[in-house]
C-alpha cells in the first residue's frame, strides 16, 4: 500500500517510527480521530493490522466518532479486498469497542483481537 493510494480515500501520512505503516486522521466538529494501520503483515499472514485508535480530546471517547472513523476504513478494506484485519494489544477496558465493530479475540497472550469480512457478513 502506498500513502498516495490512501490519500486518495483518506488524510494519511506515513508513520515515521514503523515500516509500511501510516497514520490516518478523521476530523469531526467536537473530536479527531488516529488509526494507525499496518499493511502486509508477512509474520502473522493478515492484509492489515490496526495498531491503534485514539480519540482527542479524551472526553469524546464515549463518543461514536472512533466507530464512524473505523467503520470508514473497514469499508474502504472491503472495496480493496483486504479480508483479514487484525486489531493488536487491545487493552480490557477497549475490548467492548472491538466487539462493537466485529472484532473477535484470538486466543494468543497479547489479546489480539482479529476480524474477517466473512464475520462481518454474517453477523
Amino acid at each position: 500500500m502506498t500513502l498516495e493510494a490512501l490519500s486518495d480515500y483518506f488524510i494519511a501520512e506515513v508513520d515515521p517510527c514503523l515500516s509500511n505503516t501510516f497514520m490516518l486522521t478523521f476530523r469531526y466538529d467536537e473530536a479527531t480521530v488516529t488509526i494507525r494501520l499496518k499493511f502486509a503483515d508477512e509474520e502473522s499472514g493478515t492484509d492489515m493490522i490496526i495498531t491503534g485508535v485514539t480519540t482527542h480530546p479524551f472526553t469524546e471517547r464515549k463518543s461514536n466518532y472512533a466507530n464512524i472513523a473505523l467503520q470508514q476504513v473497514l469499508d474502504w478494506a472491503d472495496e480493496q479486498n483486504l479480508w483479514s484485519i487484525e486489531a493488536i494489544r487491545v487493552s480490557r477496558r477497549d475490548e467492548s469497542f472491538w466487539r462493537r465493530n466485529h472484532f473477535w479475540p484470538i486466543g494468543n497472550p497479547t489479546r489480539d483481537f482479529k476480524f474477517t469480512h466473512t464475520q462481518k457478513r454474517t453477523e
